[in-house]
């Protein structure tokens, strides 16, 4: 039976806060962020961490980690939940 074959990418965002308490300096830890998306630079990422943890607090990136896999599904199964889109909702879309 014929597959709809794409490669996905996920990322894995690591990021630390740092605070000032009471006279030191604290750094915390976040809890990473897993994104899929075709591309992921370091200020993509760390707009990312804003995002999610807060863009008035000091926020810096520590790494993203990024995997590629391949994923497959039944053309039948694909095209049953498709729909149509237009040339402007496909732009920047894997083909």
């Amino acid at each position: 039976m014929k597959e709809i074959i794409r490669t996905v990418e996920e990322h894995t965002i690591k990021g630390i806060e740092i605070k000032y308490e009471g006279g030191q300096v604290l750094v915390e830890e976040l809890q990473p962020l897993k994104v899929t998306t075709n591309t992921m630079s370091r200020d993509k990422a760390l707009k990312m961490l804003k995002q999610k943890y807060g863009k008035n607090k000091h926020i810096e990136l520590q790494e993203v980690v990024s995997q590629k896999y391949k994923v497959a599904c039944p053309y039948d199964v694909f095209m049953a939940s498709a729909r149509v889109i237009t040339d402007e909702e496909n732009k920047g879309d894997v083909e």
